[in-house]
């Protein structure tokens, strides 16, 4: 190696002269030898235009105020950029670092950055307009650390945009291991666009594109390594936690199944009923399936005290005041909230949990105080909300009562199950408890459509099965008379007595509220 000298007032090249290799090297030293200076008006800049890009996440696109960003949100977005902005600096400067011989050059190694897999970690836990303006945030901020220009910009923000829509429509974790192939494909295009946008026709394309496969790799470690770090650090509830809260054999739901069998069953049915809706409205489905099993949790603080776990049982609740049945019915609702925290369900069940009867009045006990010549108040009877603040936590406030009503009807005739749902939701919708939920119309007709076919199936006929007959044979019932005769439904379902239906009719169906835990 040959060493070099340069003292101060020193020529290395002049205007309109030939640099060679040599000459380059000495300029590069030099730039690197210097003190870099902070440099005010850049740093303001990049400020100012961060922060009108922030203000998306507090405004929706018709300009008004969006949904309530929490502290936590800010928290995660917060952490998310500064890690990889900081990360995004490290790497130009090692990049300004590599020999001329080296496979990756200064210009190919920061589209090895897996900027995507940081949007795709927002998509796990934001809506899509927070996730995006996520994204653009990073894309910016990457850039502007990195000392690139718009190219490196668009394959940042595109790269984003691509990750997050393969993330949030992946729903096992093969699905979201198997989404490396299109993403290394569309970052590919994506690459050559930016590349013959920038006219850069000198860079090594090998080096490029392998950067470019790293990136796709990078995106995938991340979402599967920082995963945890959202369910831990930040108590989100991303979709590995929600499915793994689908497994059955949860301590909490194998104890509901023993300790309240009606509501657990209640619970599963209403499951897909939800998933089906929210599928139908474009909410999140995987939530609203594993937020149904939880809903009732409360219950098992007295499971005797609702009319599904009483099988036969006498009604404990013809011994109290109404005031103290309704109390005790309000309260599994709280109850539940303690149960979800305690087993760590995540903000987003915990929320479904406390807001799936929103402020609904327990008519039926309201009544009976009347009845009985008192004279109360409709919040007396009340339940505390708050009322649905998604549009999951309302979907499985409809399916609840939906699901609970219509198992008194009698004669469900398609017609019949049709005109019952529209009736309960129509009585929801009425007494205001959607109306921070953000369901359309157009999403309550969806509902209407996709709960009708499910309860129908519910419903569903059974031919009758020929009796045995011989000369030594007593007449056995039928298939459906023998379990009905054990209270059991041909669905393999509890049957209610006259008198539960009678109660339960006079709860739900005289007026439309259809909160199935209120009933006595």
């Amino acid at each position: 190696p040959v060493e070099y000298e340069i003292r101060k007032g020193d020529v290395l090249v002049r205007k309109g002269e030939r640099i060679s290799r040599e000459k380059q090297l000495r300029v590069n030293a030099l730039w690197q030898s210097m003190d870099k200076k902070f440099m005010v008006m850049p740093f303001m800049g990049m400020l100012i235009t961060s922060l009108v890009l922030t203000m998306g996440l507090f405004i929706s696109p018709s300009g008004r105020r969006g949904s309530l960003v929490t502290r936590r949100d800010l928290l995660l977005v917060s952490f998310v950029l500064i890690v990889f902005a900081l990360l995004s600096k490290f790497l130009a400067m090692h990049g300004e670092g590599l020999s001329e011989g080296s496979f990756f050059s200064s210009l190919t190694l920061p589209y090895a950055f897996p900027v995507a897999g940081a949007a795709g970690l927002a998509s796990m836990v934001f809506s899509a307009r927070r996730y995006c303006v996520t994204g653009l945030l990073l894309a910016f901020l990457c850039t502007v650390m990195a000392g690139a220009g718009l190219s490196l910009f668009l394959f940042y923000f595109l790269s984003c945009m691509a990750n997050t829509w393969l993330v949030s429509r992946a729903q096992t974790r093969n699905e979201m291991f198997f989404s490396i192939l299109p993403l290394s494909v569309v970052l590919m295009i994506i690459w050559l666009g930016c590349m013959a946008f920038d006219s850069a026709g000198q860079l090594n394309y090998a080096a490029g594109l392998a950067a470019v496969v790293l990136h796709s790799v990078g995106a995938l470690v991340v979402v599967f390594v920082l995963s945890p770090v959202l369910e831990v650090i930040f108590n989100y509830t991303t979709r590995f936690k929600l499915m793994e809260l689908m497994n059955l054999e949860q301590p909490l739901l194998q104890e509901l199944m023993v300790a309240a069998p009606g509501t657990y069953h209640h619970s599963l049915i209403m499951a897909n009923m939800a998933a089906a809706g929210a599928k139908a409205v474009g909410a999140n489905a995987l939530l609203c399936k594993e937020g149904a099993p939880y809903h009732d949790i409360g219950q098992l603080a007295k499971p005797e005290y609702f009319i599904e776990n009483l099988m036969g049982r006498e009604n404990r609740h013809d011994r109290l005041s109404p005031s103290m049945s309704a109390l005790i019915l309000i309260s599994h609702a709280k109850k539940g909230v303690e149960l979800a925290q305690q087993h760590n369900l995540g903000d987003e069940i915990t929320d479904i949990i406390r807001q799936h009867h929103g402020t609904n009045v327990i008519r039926y006990f309201y009544e009976k105080a009347k009845e009985l010549g008192e004279n109360p108040t409709e919040d007396d009877y009340r339940s505390p909300g708050p009322r649905p603040q998604t549009k999951e936590a309302a979907i499985i406030m409809l399916a609840d009562a939906v699901e609970a009503s219509s198992r008194v009807l009698t004669d469900p005739l398609p017609g019949r199950i049709q005109s019952h749902i529209d009736k309960i939701m129509r009585n929801i919708f009425a007494e205001g408890q959607l109306d921070e939920s953000a369901l359309t119309f157009k999403d309550l007709h969806k509902l209407s459509e996709t709960f009708m076919r499910i309860v129908t199936g519910i419903f569903h006929h059974r031919i009758e099965y020929p009796e045995a007959t011989g000369k030594d044979d007593k007449k056995k019932p039928s298939q459906g008379e023998a379990m009905t005769g054990t209270g059991i439904g041909a669905a393999g379902l509890p049957v209610l007595s006259e008198t539960m239906r009678n109660a339960v009719n006079g709860h739900n169906g005289g007026n439309g509220n259809g909160s199935k835990p209120t009933r006595p």
